[in-house]
């Protein structure tokens, strides 16, 4: 399982990455800080490299988020849209508030797999 952590440079945002082979190849991404317009460009990087590498899965464990702009909300809609024509399928872990909320007020809760835990969404993965 390789592993790399990215930081935005005002460090605002970390996002470790960790690549899993079972039961399916996944990417596992871990939010941890605040997605403002810099994490929400660094978390879209991120999420372009894994559609360019055409990996069939990512899982973005945020419990550790403490504030989500509506850049990031946005960022993660469009990669949720892209999953619909071939991207990659994207699952949530462990939500909280500070992006719940905006995804319920959006309508967009629903497009989201969501899971209390990485092992709950890494075993879901083992009936598709």
């Amino acid at each position: 399982m390789a592993e790399d952590i990215r930081k935005t440079p005002n460090g605002k945002l970390e996002v470790r990455i960790s690549v899993r082979d079972q039961p399916k190849t996944t990417a596992v991404l871990v939010l941890r800080g605040e997605i403002d317009n810099e994490g929400a460009e660094l978390l879209k990087t991120v999420l372009d490299e894994f559609r360019k590498k055409r990996l069939k899965y990512i899982v973005i464990s945020a419990s550790e988020l403490k504030k989500v702009s509506s850049a990031g909300i946005s960022v993660l809609l469009a990669h949720k849209s892209l999953s619909l024509v071939g991207g990659p399928k994207i699952s949530l872990v462990a939500t909280p508030d500070c992006l719940r909320f905006p995804l319920e007020q959006l309508g967009a809760i629903s497009l989201f797999p969501m899971f209390d835990d990485i092992g709950s969404a890494l075993q879901s993965l083992e009936s598709e």
